[in-house]
């Protein structure tokens, strides 16, 4: 299951797109990855102070289909084949040694919601204040489905 910046993935949640650049989130802490191949090791959540989600967003709750729909009017105006990627963002990981990780992630083509975007900070901060949450990434079906409704129904979620 995929919603906004995340996508349910075996063991944990995948922020940004999960086929290049980005951060899982898992029971045991977070880990940077290009698709699959691990490039750090787990930061354990006991290290773990903040983190920020520094992706491009919009008001406009569908930014992909935007993009999209530009880039092909672009292309069948211009005739040539443009060369569609998804731009470098960040996510800064705060520790607690007054460290800060900003770990470079790949996102989709036109950026994301900026409600999605919030959410998904708010929801990842939370797991940092209320460990006992993190047993939810188990089941991050379940997560993204409740994080997924609660953006769509305009409600903000909060790390308390």
């Amino acid at each position: 299951m995929h919603y906004g910046p995340l996508t349910a993935i075996t063991g944990g949640i995948a922020v940004a797109s999960n086929d290049a650049l980005h951060l899982r989130i898992t029971p045991e802490g977070v880990t940077h990855h290009r698709g699959a191949t691990v490039i750090s090791e787990t930061i354990p959540w006991s290290d773990i102070i903040g983190i920020e989600v520094n992706l491009p967003s919009s008001w406009f709750p569908w930014p992909g289909a935007l993009a999209t729909t530009g880039y092909a009017l672009v292309t069948l105006l211009s005739g040539q084949v443009e060369d569609v990627h998804s731009e470098e963002s960040s996510i800064t990981v705060s520790l607690a040694d007054d460290k800060h990780l900003e770990l470079p992630v790949n996102h989709a083509v036109g950026g994301y919601w900026k409600r999605a975007v919030t959410n998904a900070g708010i929801l990842l901060n939370g797991f940092i204040a209320k460990p006992e949450q993190r047993s939810l990434l188990a089941h991050p079906e379940q997560v993204i489905h409740r994080y997924a409704n609660a953006t769509r129904w305009r409600t903000r979620l909060t790390s308390e």
